[in-house]
């Protein structure tokens, strides 16, 4: 009896083959789809969390008046605020809008690196990625100009200051690569260009602390308003802000996959209806000769 199914099978080899490739296509489809999910999901993480630098906690909700009770708490390290503002940049006649970091006074705390010259230590001092300097056709040591608002009398002026370039940063995680890369510089220059002045920026503030689970609860109880992550949840919690709990893209590209799914279904059902219905009169004249019922179901199977 196996003897006979093999040859029939061998004699319905390219029906079988068709069925073989929608079963191979479907699969490798749904496979891929759940791999590709799965890698932008850990590489939206991994930037989320680079942002963080080497925090060991994030305190979320929270203002820049809040860093003295922070840096005050015992435990805390070193901790500073994760503020993003920008400004206007022009040099030699070429003009672009830049993405700033405040420098940190941690280096523990720097999301990007220093790839040529230095880091900011005084105002009027900016770094750069060097796709922006590229743009600006700038280099390390070059001046620039610095182009924002002010409000006086209640109407917001355009001002502008010269800067000067002193380093150019690198962003080796990709943490703003959403941005275009980032750039760095002092929190007052960061906070007069933003139009922040001297009023409390509500932000993320990064903290390293001695990694107790003591150093949380204290600081969630001197910021009650205010809410205490690890930098893991932090992230996860800023991811599903963006995603709304639910990778949107793998769903969508998961109905692709079951679409492949039905058709290859359809594919394979009607080739095993047509192998079964073309060894109908074989079948019955197997079971003539003394097949059992059970032989002819495993045959077909």
């Amino acid at each position: 009896m196996l003897r006979l199914t093999l040859a029939q099978m061998r004699k319905s080899v390219g029906r079988l083959s068709a069925a073989a490739v929608a079963i191979a296509i479907g699969t490798a489809f749904l496979a891929a789809t759940l791999v590709a999910g799965d890698v932008m999901q850990r590489t939206g993480y991994d930037s989320v969390t680079a942002t963080y630098a080497q925090a060991d906690l994030v305190v979320s909700d929270a203002t820049t008046d809040d860093l003295g009770t922070i840096r005050a708490t015992p435990g805390v390290e070193a901790a500073a605020p994760l503020v993003i503002a920008g400004t206007e940049l022009t040099h030699g006649g070429r003009s672009t809008y830049q993405v700033l970091l405040p420098q940190p006074d941690d280096p523990r705390l720097e999301s990007v690196v220093v790839a040529e010259g230095t880091m900011p230590t005084t105002d009027g001092e900016i770094a750069l990625p060097q796709t922006t300097a590229d743009r600006l056709e700038a280099s390390v040591g070059d001046e620039l100009a610095s182009v924002f608002s002010v409000e006086q009398d209640g109407e917001w002026v355009a001002t502008e200051e010269q800067v000067t370039l002193v380093g150019i940063v690198d962003d080796p995680a990709g943490a703003w690569a959403m941005w275009g890369g980032a750039g760095i510089a002092t929190p007052d220059d960061l906070a007069r260009w933003g139009g922040f002045g001297d009023e409390p920026v509500g932000a993320d503030v990064l903290v390293v602390s001695d990694g107790s689970a003591k150093t949380q609860a204290a600081l969630a109880a001197a910021l009650p308003e205010a809410e205490v992550l690890t930098k893991s949840e932090a992230a996860q919690e800023s991811i599903e802000q963006v995603t709304g709990n639910g990778n949107v893209l793998l769903m969508v590209v998961l109905g692709f996959a079951a679409i492949a799914l039905l058709v290859a279904s359809l594919v394979i059902a009607n080739t095993f209806q047509v192998l079964v219905a073309q060894r109908a009169r074989t079948l019955a004249l197997l079971r003539c000769v003394g097949a059992v019922k059970g032989q002819l179901r495993r045959s077909v199977l």
